[in-house]
């Protein structure tokens, strides 16, 4: 009975935060800063201070089941905080990815942009989080959460500007697309101009997504429906 209410007190909140993809251009403003989703007490402890939270997800990435909460500081605050924390959807912490532990260090200004669930080679599930960063909206932040040897890891991280992941689950792979500057006619200091992109394939190798190859598009392409729409699940394949 007892998990039963408690399912019942969360949906509200799972279902606030389904929002369609929006329209980067043009950067962002504090009017673009969403409300903090409000959770029931008994996760609500679960939180680092001062740290709002901006989605909440049951996920299958264990045989179990958790609950992923992403929180990150509202726009442009000081002491920017910004976690990925796995529970047990009751009082406990399985796994705190705080950014500014992570080798790539992405402290600053991190705006949660889109969250999935993705379904991989031999049924693997992941969880993929990206975040705008650079203040004006313009990097993107990728991480692939997953679980294996009983516990909970990060997959593949992957700073890149104006960007999208692209999954490829019966081909165990993914592309990282990234804006590269400069390289198209009349772009110079022009963030949301046409941009020539840099796709780089990871493989799945030794329980991790190591980079394989990289190449370049043969033309210049518009960023903002790429990075408005920031993860991708190749259909042919699923």
């Amino acid at each position: 009975m007892l998990s039963i209410a408690f399912s019942l007190l969360l949906l509200p909140v799972l279902a606030a935060v389904d929002a369609p993809a929006q329209s980067r251009q043009g950067g962002l403003d504090v009017s673009d800063e969403p409300k903090p989703i409000v959770l029931p007490t008994l996760l609500k402890d679960l939180v680092p201070p001062d740290c709002p939270v901006r989605d909440a997800q049951r996920t299958m990435l264990s045989p179990k089941g958790e609950l992923i909460i992403t929180c990150t500081r509202d726009f442009l605050a000081d002491g920017v905080s910004t976690h990925i924390l796995v529970t047990d959807e009751r009082a406990s912490v399985l796994k705190d990815i705080d950014l500014y532990d992570l080798p790539a260090n992405y402290g600053g200004f991190n705006g949660l942009e889109a969250t999935k669930e993705v379904i991989g080679e031999s049924n693997q599930h992941m969880f993929v989080v990206v975040f705008s960063t650079a203040g004006d909206g313009s990097g993107s932040a990728f991480f692939v959460i997953g679980y294996k040897n009983g516990k909970y890891h990060v997959l593949l991280d992957r700073s890149v500007s104006q960007g999208r992941i692209v999954f490829h689950p019966d081909a165990g792979s993914v592309d990282i697309w990234g804006a590269l500057y400069r390289k198209c006619p009349d772009e110079p200091l022009c963030v949301w101009c046409l941009h020539q992109y840099k796709i780089e394939t990871y493989s799945w190798q030794s329980s991790r997504f190591r980079r394989k190859y990289s190449h370049l598009t043969k033309k210049c392409l518009d960023p903002d429906p790429i990075a408005s729409d920031p993860i991708i699940v190749d259909k042919k394949h699923s």
